[in-house]
C-alpha cells in the first residue's frame, strides 16, 4: 500500500472506531432517523390529501364532488355543496395552486392551476 492509501484506511478506522464506543451517537443517530422518516412519510400523506385531482360540478349546480390523491394510488372522493366551498384568490391571481376552503375542514385543499378547465366562465363564477 501507498502511504496516502494507508492514511485514508487510518482516518477512516478513527471515525469507525469514535462510532463504535459511543452507544449514546449511535442510538441518536437510529432514533434520528426513524423520526425523520415519520416525519416526511406524515407529510407526503398529508399533503396528498390536500391536492385535488379532480374537481366536478353536478348538475344544477348545488354540489361539487372533490377527488384528492391518496398514497399508493387510491382516491378519495368528498362530495360537498357549493355553498360550503370557497375559493380563496381568484383564478387569474392564483400562479400554482388556487387553495380552496370547504367549511369545517382544518385545511384548504389544493387545486393545481396547470391542470384543465373545461368551462372557465362557470367555475369563476361558481367558485
Amino acid at each position: 500500500m501507498t502511504k496516502e492509501v494507508a492514511e485514508r484506511v487510518t482516518e477512516s478506522n478513527k471515525f469507525l472506531d469514535w462510532f463504535k464506543k459511543s452507544d449514546k451517537n449511535r442510538n441518536f443517530w437510529g432514533l434520528t432517523s426513524i423520526a425523520c422518516g415519520i416525519l416526511f412519510y406524515t407529510i407526503i400523506i398529508i399533503y396528498s390529501k390536500r391536492l385535488v385531482r379532480c374537481l366536478t360540478l353536478h348538475k344544477g349546480g348545488r354540489t361539487v364532488t372533490i377527488e384528492t390523491y391518496r398514497v399508493l394510488g387510491l382516491q378519495n372522493v368528498t362530495q360537498v355543496p357549493i355553498s360550503e366551498v370557497s375559493a380563496m384568490q381568484s383564478r387569474k391571481k392564483a400562479k400554482v395552486y388556487l387553495p380552496l376552503k370547504v367549511k369545517n375542514r382544518s385545511f384548504y385543499y389544493l387545486l393545481d392551476m396547470n391542470g384543465q378547465f373545461h368551462n372557465k366562465a362557470i367555475f369563476d363564477y361558481s367558485a
